[in-house]
């Protein structure tokens, strides 16, 4: 299996107010870099696991495209 490492991240779960990570991981003698939340599933995971992060990427596409929809059918007449 190959990986990306540009696409590979780590991702350390834990629910202890300090985290110290003191392993380095690389995937093709590239660094792998360290991220506190990613996207994974549709689902965005966070280091310390709480889900506002989530809530808070959802709720805003779910704006963009209510946006989107009200700003596209605005000039439209009603059908009837």
């Amino acid at each position: 299996m190959q990986l990306n490492s540009f696409k590979c991240h780590i991702l350390t779960l834990t629910v202890s107010a300090n985290l110290i990570c003191s392993h380095i991981t690389s995937v093709e003698q590239l660094g792998l870099s360290s991220v506190h939340s990613y996207p994974y599933l549709g689902i965005t995971v966070s280091s310390d696991l709480p889900w506002d992060k989530h809530v808070y990427t959802v709720s805003s596409k779910t704006t963009r495209h209510l946006n989107f929809i009200r700003h596209d059918i605005y000039g439209c007449p009603p059908e009837g």
